[in-house]
């Protein structure tokens, strides 16, 4: 039996100033998949405005995945994963 697959290619460096805009989406994108089988209705509050775990995020060390375009990002603090999350279209992949 062949199977075929895609194998992406992926860089993993450190955040940059110019790649706050996709973070903020991935994050969006991800945290409400995340959150759709919650029980009670929940609201996202956008990273951006989300004071807290923005500022969580900002005290950690940043890494971006990309292959031509951002496709995810992690966050470490110390010895704590804070954040990983996988724009949608990516998953499936071994991003994460």
């Amino acid at each position: 039996m062949l199977v075929w697959f895609t194998l992406y290619i992926k860089q993993v460096r450190t955040l940059t100033s110019s790649d706050w805009v996709a973070t903020f989406e991935i994050y969006a994108q991800s945290k409400l998949d995340e959150l759709r089988n919650e029980q009670q209705q929940l609201k996202l509050i956008p990273l951006e405005n989300d004071h807290k775990r923005l500022t969580e995020l900002k005290e950690s060390n940043i890494y971006i995945i990309e292959d031509k375009e951002i496709m995810g990002f992690g966050a470490i603090c110390h010895n704590e994963i804070r954040a990983l999350f996988v724009h949608p279209n990516f998953r499936g992949n071994g991003i994460g």
